[in-house]
Parts: structure tokens; C-alpha cells; sequence
């Protein structure tokens, strides 16, 4: 979102709205699948589709999480830098807190963490109001789509792609199908898990608009894949908050924000490796008595910590990674689409059936479709920087 505010000002403010119904979608089909049969994607796809469906599904899943910690875990990079930290070392005593706190706890005390770690969020609402954007620009900005004359621009579409990928992100899916079914929510409570759905995809939403909107008014124009890193988020902000006020705001933000998905996305992959290998509500056994959740979940954060270096390119970085997420979308959404309508799994009357099958298939298929024909285009580009951004590194250290 800092890299959509700073090259294009408000431009990309209507794809954050438009993608509200389709990331509701994807999450309320994972949500209906999860109350109704208890198992996690790759579990049911295992029961349903066959091992090798199954195992391609555990594979995508736990790489699309360990690559997804790492773009996490760079937040709290940015602000280990501040502090004079290297990133491999804010990273390590990030992760080693992670895992302490899912090992101490369980399913309700995780929650809890991760709502207080989302609360730091609301900082970003606030500097989106503090920094007085031009209100009246910002609301014409998000009803009205981008020309076609910028989405001819590779760089547009690289940004774009990005977004998707952040957005409707295959992590997200794995991760919100097992959460409901550690829940042990029933049918009964399908009407306030949809609305607890809409409700976040919403927040969540707003929450992206506010860091656009915050860096399209402090710091238009500028390129942050060539700024040093803290310079990033700190520069901008820094005129109107002060070089400490800045800072904490910065902190507060990325860390909240860092954590929590770390903790999601570690969380999701841990829950599919567990249920695929046959262990049940691995968070409520000791670790000794499920293994693989707990080397899953460790291993995530662990891989994650350990790929942040100071020598590459976080916004680079994230990218790339942004472009892996949208290339494995079709796979992971296909599989939730079929499985959500599939007669006779799920009982009829929660059944993905009719018009609205119809037209969460087209949404979903579009979005799907539209992010790989993205991704594929900026593979060249990503893949150049990340190779130049690991040259550059092995030189450092050799």
C-alpha cells in the first residue's frame, strides 16, 4: 500500500472497495466448509479429491506460507532498524516470541493475542486523518476505477498484481477454514460467522485505504524500492509527526500488523499439515503430543525469520512474493469453489448452489484469473531485482 500511495497517489483507491465482495466470497466459502465439515482445505481435499490433489495442495500451502512470513516478519525488520537491530536478529526474537506464545496457550488465548496485536492497527486509520488529504480527490479517487491508459503500464500492473495477491491471499484461505473449525463453531452459527467475516473484510479494507492514503499525501513521487529501508515509512511521516512521533507511529503499526499475520499465517499452515497427517485440535495437546503442528508452525516462522536479510530490498521483497500468491490463487480458490458446491458434502441447505454459486464462480474466477495473467507479466521484472538485490548480498558477505 506505501508503494500504491507513493507511485500513484490515490489512483488505486477504488481496487481496495472493489475487492471487498470478493475477498468476503473466498472467506465465507472457507467459513461454510469449515463449520459444516470440521477439517481443514487440505484435510477435506484429501478426503474428497485424493492424495496427490491433497499433498499439491499441502505443498502450495506450506510454501506460500513460509515465503508469506518472510514478507511479514520485514515489517518488524523496519522496526528493528530504528532500534539498530539487523533484521536477522529482530527477525529470530520475533519468531522465538511467536512460538512461545502458541506453545503456552490455547485456541482462545492465541485469539486474544492476535486481537490486541490488531488493535496497533488503528494507527494507520488515524495517520490517514492526521496527514489531511484532499478529501474531495480521495472520494472520486475510490469510485472511480483506473484508465486503461494506466493499466497499459507494466508498473501499474506489477502494483495491481500485488494488491490482489495481499488481498485474496491463498494463506488467508488456508488459515480461516481451520480457524473456524478450532472454533468448533456449528451450523447454528454460520449467520454470525458471515457477519464476523464482513465485518473484518471491511476493517481490513479500510485499513489498507488508510496507509494508501496516507503515503499518496506525505510521499508522492517517490520510489521506495530505491529508499533505505526505514526511510520507507519513517521519511514520510516524519514532517508531521517529529522524528519520535514518527517512529512510534511506525512501530506501533508494523509491529501489530507483522506479528498478527505472522502469527495467521504460520497458525494455517501448522492446521493443514496437522489435520493431512491425522492430528485433531493440535492447540489443545502438549507439544509432544502433536508434533507435526508444532514443527509446522515452527518451521514457517523459523524459514520466515531466516530469508530477511538487511542486503535485499524489502518492498522488492514483498513483491515477489506478492506474485507467487498470485500465481497459486486458481489452484487454491478452484479447489474452495468446488469443494463449496460439490452436492452431498455439505448438507443442502448451506450448499454453494444456484445464483449465488454462479456468481461467486465468475468473481472469484475473474479475480483468479486476472491476478496470474498479472503475475506471470512481472515475473521477469520481480525476478531480475531479486536476483540483482542477492548478488549484491553474496558480495557483502563474500
Amino acid at each position: 500500500m506505501s508503494v500504491a500511495g507513493s507511485r500513484f497517489g490515490y489512483s488505486l483507491l477504488s481496487l481496495q472497495l472493489m475487492l471487498i465482495p470478493v475477498l468476503y466470497t473466498a472467506q465465507y466459502l472457507s467459513v461454510v466448509l469449515g463449520v459444516c465439515t470440521g477439517r481443514s482445505l487440505v484435510g477435506l481435499a484429501n478426503d474428497q479429491l485424493g492424495c496427490r490433489v491433497a499433498s499439491l495442495l499441502a505443498f502450495t500451502c506450506t510454501v506460500v506460507g513460509a515465503t508469506a512470513v518472510v514478507s511479514e516478519l520485514s515489517g518488524i525488520a523496519v522496526v528493528g532498524q530504528l532500534i539498530g537491530l539487523s533484521s536477522t536478529c529482530s527477525c529470530t526474537i520475533a519468531a522465538f516470541l511467536l512460538i512461545a506464545i502458541v506453545v503456552a496457550g490455547d485456541y482462545r488465548f492465541v485469539e486474544r493475542v492476535g486481537l490486541c496485536l490488531g488493535a496497533c492497527l488503528s494507527v494507520f486509520l488515524i495517520s490517514a486523518v492526521i496527514v489531511r488529504p484532499p478529501w474531495v480527490e480521495v472520494a472520486d479517487k475510490a469510485v472511480t476505477f483506473p484508465t486503461v491508459a494506466m493499466l497499459e503500464s507494466l508498473e501499474v500492473r506489477q502494483v495491481i498484481m500485488a494488491n490482489i495477491g495481499t488481498v485474496v491471499t491463498p494463506w488467508m484461505l488456508f488459515y480461516h477454514m481451520s480457524a473456524v473449525t478450532e472454533k468448533k463453531m456449528t451450523s447454528e452459527d454460520l449467520p454470525v460467522a458471515a457477519l464476523d467475516t464482513a465485518v473484518g473484510c471491511v476493517v481490513t479494507q479500510l485499513v489498507m485505504c488508510s496507509v494508501l492514503v496516507t503515503f499518496a499525501a506525505t510521499s508522492f513521487g517517490l520510489n521506495p524500492e530505491n529508499m533505505p529501508l526505514h526511510e520507507v515509512f519513517i521519511r514520510p511521516l516524519q514532517p508531521l509527526f517529529g522524528e519520535a512521533g514518527a517512529t512510534l507511529c511506525v512501530s506501533c503499526g508494523l509491529l501489530g500488523a507483522s506479528f498478527l499475520a505472522s502469527l495467521v499465517v504460520s497458525l494455517g499452515v501448522a492446521w493443514n499439515i496437522a489435520d493431512f497427517l491425522g492430528e485433531v485440535s493440535p492447540l489443545k495437546q502438549k507439544v509432544r503430543d502433536a508434533p507435526w503442528f508444532y514443527m509446522g508452525f515452527g518451521g514457517t516462522v523459523m524459514s520466515g525469520a531466516f530469508f530477511v536479510f538487511d542486503q535485499i530490498s524489502i518492498v522488492t521483497l514483498n513483491l515477489g512474493i506478492q506474485v507467487l500468491n498470485g500465481l497459486t490463487m486458481p489452484l487454491v480458490v478452484s479447489v474452495l469453489f468446488y469443494l463449496a458446491t460439490k452436492p452431498g458434502l455439505l448438507p443442502e441447505e448451506q450448499r454453494v448452489k444456484g445464483a449465488y454459486a454462479w456468481c461467486a464462480g465468475i468473481l472469484l474466477l475473474t479475480c483468479a484469473v486476472l491476478a496470474m495473467w498479472m503475475s506471470l507479466q512481472v515475473v521477469p521484472q520481480v525476478t531480475n531485482s531479486l536476483v540483482k538485490s542477492l548478488k549484491a548480498m553474496w558480495k557483502h558477505h563474500f
